[in-house]
């Protein structure tokens, strides 16, 4: 099954760390595919386990947690 994943979230925030959590732990019959603005820092992790595709269309979310 294919599984299209959209994260603009490329600077080792909340967002990112639980996809990459679930990459850790993702059925091996899934073929993941994920959009991003830009690699930024966890663009390499997630091409271990998903084709990565960078749109830079695709904004990063700039606003920030009240909890950050």
């Amino acid at each position: 099954m294919r599984v299209l994943f959209l994260n603009s979230c490329v600077n080792g925030g909340g967002a990112g760390r639980s996809l990459e959590n679930y990459f850790k732990h993702m059925d091996s019959h899934i073929e993941a595919h994920i959009v991003l603005p830009e690699k930024g820092v966890l663009g390499e992790v997630f091409e271990q386990k998903a084709r990565v595709w960078v749109i830079p269309e695709f904004v990063e979310r700039i606003h920030r947690s009240a909890y950050q």
